[in-house]
């Protein structure tokens, strides 16, 4: 292990330069004192519920028209193969894979 330390110093050095810059800039905001950072926090958080909200509705009219097209057309697995009932609730909803 001393070997490897010892072969590799530079690497190691630019890592944990890596590491305390990281480490600087996570935690350094929360040490500033701005007049303006609530104004410019409830502006992200404005910008960024209106930025959720938007994308779901886009997405999910997206799926149910997708959805209602597949099924007006005929297309997928459950028509092509024309399973049973019971299967079709297996189709939905497959097993999870086990846990390791």
């Amino acid at each position: 292990m001393l070997d490897f330390l010892t072969a590799n110093r530079i690497v190691i050095v630019y890592i944990l330069t890596l590491d305390i810059m990281w480490t600087w800039e996570s935690v350094a905001p929360y040490f500033q004192t701005s007049r303006n950072r609530i104004r410019h926090d409830l502006r992200n958080l404005v910008v960024g519920t209106f930025n959720g909200v938007v994308l779901g509705a886009i997405f999910a009219s997206m799926t149910h028209n997708f959805t209602g097209y597949i099924s007006d057309h005929r297309i997928g697995l459950i028509f092509l193969l024309s399973p049973p009932w019971w299967r079709h609730c297996m189709l939905a909803f497959p097993p999870d894979a086990p846990q390791r």
